[in-house]
């Protein structure tokens, strides 16, 4: 029997109420004052082994080209860009968001500290040593009761507090724009997942069981909730 589409918006909003945190009203508010019809988030191209501290790594020359395929992949489809794009100020982000914008002159890269610091808690340390790229669902649904807990703690709670910065960067209204937030491996779909749980999204499943590639993402429609995932060409 099929689920009647009011059911289903209900189980996606029960699903989200599970695992996620609630974030500031003001969030949804602030993108809809802002006229932003669509949010991208997107993960940084391939950096090199850890040489050092984590937040000096850079892209390499295939990172590079992979954020170079992205921009010629994708970014057209996201027109009308928002002038304000929110970026890790991590050197391999502000690199992958420099690539993604040339031809778009008009959007101003603003660098949002707490897109990388939240990454750096010492249990979000440990969770990515232990599980490493995987599926989100791999961190917020893991066996081991305690990893999950953490998990879930670290990955919402991060992102609450980067959405809780949108309000201060969305001062002026772009009609039917898109939002671009470049940032890093799993924290992305947790931010993904929060936001598309607000608007009762019937595309959580999808998000949980991804695994974000280097210069690739996810496309979410604040109008219905829907998720795309922003791929690059294969080539």
């Amino acid at each position: 029997m099929m689920l009647k589409r009011p059911l289903i918006r209900a189980l996606a909003l029960r699903q989200a109420a599970q695992y996620s945190v609630d974030i500031n009203k003001n969030v949804l508010e602030s993108l809809q004052r802002g006229g932003i019809s669509r949010v991208a988030f997107v993960r940084h191209g391939q950096t090199g082994p850890k040489q050092g501290s984590d937040f000096d790594r850079q892209l390499t020359v295939e990172g590079r080209r992979q954020v170079e395929t992205a921009r010629k992949s994708y970014m057209d489809s996201l027109q009308p860009i928002y002038s304000r794009a929110m970026v890790s100020p991590a050197p391999r982000t502000m690199e992958t968001v420099r690539i993604l914008l040339e031809g778009y002159p008009h959007v101003d890269i603003r660098e949002v500290p707490v897109i990388y610091d939240a990454t750096m808690q010492p249990e979000g340390s440990k969770l990515f040593k232990q599980l490493g790229y995987a599926p989100l669902r791999d961190y917020i649904e893991h066996e081991d009761t305690d990893v999950r807990s953490t998990a879930r703690d670290v990955l919402f709670g991060y992102a609450s507090n980067v959405f809780n910065t949108l309000p201060d960067h969305l001062t002026d209204r772009e009609e039917g724009s898109t939002l671009l937030i470049i940032g890093h491996a799993i924290y992305l779909p947790s931010l993904t997942y929060t936001l598309a749980g607000q608007l009762g999204s019937e595309a959580l499943d999808a998000v949980l069981d991804c695994n974000t590639q280097e210069a690739e993402g996810y496309l979410l429609d604040l109008s219905n909730g829907k998720v795309n995932t922003l791929k690059r060409s294969q080539v």
